[in-house]
Protein backbone atom coordinates (compact mmCIF):
# COMPACT_ATOMS: atom_id res chain seq x y z
CA UNK A 1 0.00 0.00 0.00
CA UNK A 2 2.84 2.38 0.84
CA UNK A 3 4.47 1.71 -2.54
CA UNK A 4 1.23 2.54 -4.35
CA UNK A 5 0.97 5.92 -2.56
CA UNK A 6 4.55 6.82 -3.49
CA UNK A 7 3.99 5.73 -7.08
CA UNK A 8 0.86 7.86 -7.38
CA UNK A 9 2.64 10.83 -5.81
CA UNK A 10 5.57 10.45 -8.19
CA UNK A 11 3.26 10.22 -11.22
CA UNK A 12 1.42 13.36 -10.10
CA UNK A 13 4.68 15.30 -9.70
CA UNK A 14 5.86 14.14 -13.14
CA UNK A 15 2.61 15.29 -14.76
CA UNK A 16 2.88 18.71 -13.08
CA UNK A 17 6.48 19.13 -14.22
CA UNK A 18 5.67 18.09 -17.78
CA UNK A 19 2.84 20.62 -18.00
CA UNK A 20 5.16 23.40 -16.83
CA UNK A 21 7.82 22.60 -19.42
CA UNK A 22 5.52 22.06 -22.42
CA UNK A 23 3.73 25.39 -22.75
CA UNK A 24 1.16 25.93 -25.47
CA UNK A 25 1.97 28.51 -28.12
CA UNK A 26 0.05 31.76 -28.25
CA UNK A 27 -0.89 34.19 -30.98
CA UNK A 28 -1.00 37.89 -31.80
CA UNK A 29 -3.76 39.58 -33.83
CA UNK A 30 -2.72 42.88 -35.39
CA UNK A 31 -5.07 45.61 -36.63
CA UNK A 32 -3.14 48.34 -38.47
CA UNK A 33 -4.41 51.80 -39.42
CA UNK A 34 -2.76 54.86 -40.90
CA UNK A 35 -4.32 58.20 -39.97
CA UNK A 36 -7.38 56.29 -38.77
CA UNK A 37 -7.86 54.35 -42.05
CA UNK A 38 -7.30 50.58 -42.34
CA UNK A 39 -3.88 50.00 -43.90
CA UNK A 40 -2.10 46.97 -45.30
CA UNK A 41 1.53 46.53 -44.30
CA UNK A 42 4.07 43.88 -43.29
CA UNK A 43 4.46 43.08 -39.59
CA UNK A 44 8.03 42.23 -38.61
CA UNK A 45 8.34 40.09 -35.46
CA UNK A 46 11.43 40.36 -33.24
CA UNK A 47 12.48 38.66 -30.01
CA UNK A 48 12.95 40.81 -26.95
CA UNK A 49 16.68 40.61 -27.68
CA UNK A 50 16.20 42.15 -31.14
CA UNK A 51 16.50 39.09 -33.42
CA UNK A 52 13.96 39.05 -36.26
CA UNK A 53 12.12 35.72 -36.26
CA UNK A 54 9.41 36.26 -38.86
CA UNK A 55 7.38 38.72 -40.87
CA UNK A 56 3.78 38.49 -42.02
CA UNK A 57 1.80 40.66 -44.43
CA UNK A 58 -1.57 41.99 -43.34
CA UNK A 59 -4.54 41.84 -45.64
CA UNK A 60 -5.70 45.08 -47.32
CA UNK A 61 -7.83 45.74 -44.22
CA UNK A 62 -4.70 45.85 -42.02
CA UNK A 63 -5.42 42.49 -40.31
CA UNK A 64 -3.04 39.60 -39.66
CA UNK A 65 -2.97 36.69 -37.22
CA UNK A 66 0.48 35.54 -36.09
CA UNK A 67 0.13 32.03 -34.65
CA UNK A 68 2.25 29.42 -32.87
CA UNK A 69 4.44 31.86 -30.93
CA UNK A 70 6.17 30.48 -27.84
CA UNK A 71 5.35 32.44 -24.67
CA UNK A 72 7.68 35.46 -24.57
CA UNK A 73 7.83 39.21 -25.14
CA UNK A 74 7.97 40.26 -28.79
CA UNK A 75 8.63 43.56 -30.51
CA UNK A 76 6.65 44.39 -33.63
CA UNK A 77 7.80 46.77 -36.37
CA UNK A 78 5.85 47.72 -39.47
CA UNK A 79 6.94 48.03 -43.10
CA UNK A 80 4.96 49.59 -45.94
CA UNK A 81 4.29 47.86 -49.24
CA UNK A 82 7.03 50.03 -50.79
CA UNK A 83 9.59 48.73 -48.26
CA UNK A 84 9.72 51.92 -46.16
CA UNK A 85 9.43 51.60 -42.39
CA UNK A 86 6.58 53.12 -40.41
CA UNK A 87 7.59 54.86 -37.16
CA UNK A 88 5.25 52.70 -35.04
CA UNK A 89 6.63 49.92 -32.83
CA UNK A 90 4.76 47.72 -30.37
CA UNK A 91 5.88 45.43 -27.59
CA UNK A 92 3.58 42.53 -26.74
CA UNK A 93 3.73 39.69 -24.22
CA UNK A 94 2.43 36.32 -25.44
CA UNK A 95 1.32 33.91 -22.72
CA UNK A 96 0.84 30.17 -23.02
CA UNK A 97 -2.35 29.51 -24.99
CA UNK A 98 -3.16 33.22 -25.06
CA UNK A 99 -4.31 35.52 -27.82
CA UNK A 100 -3.18 39.15 -27.77
CA UNK A 101 -4.83 41.89 -29.84
CA UNK A 102 -2.59 44.73 -30.99
CA UNK A 103 -4.10 47.91 -32.44
CA UNK A 104 -1.46 50.07 -34.10
CA UNK A 105 -1.52 53.54 -35.62
CA UNK A 106 1.33 53.19 -38.10
CA UNK A 107 2.21 56.91 -38.09
CA UNK A 108 2.61 57.03 -34.29
CA UNK A 109 6.22 56.80 -33.12
CA UNK A 110 6.96 54.91 -29.90
CA UNK A 111 7.51 57.04 -26.79
CA UNK A 112 11.06 58.28 -26.33
CA UNK A 113 13.18 56.53 -23.71
CA UNK A 114 13.67 58.60 -20.55
CA UNK A 115 16.99 60.41 -20.30
CA UNK A 116 19.44 58.96 -17.80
Amino acid sequence: MRTLKWTLLLVGVMIMLASCMDQEPGEISVRAVQNGEKQGCTVMIFTEGGKQIDEKPTDNQGLVFIKNLPPAVYKLKFKGNDGSMFPAEKSVRVISGGSEIVDVELTEAPPAAPAT
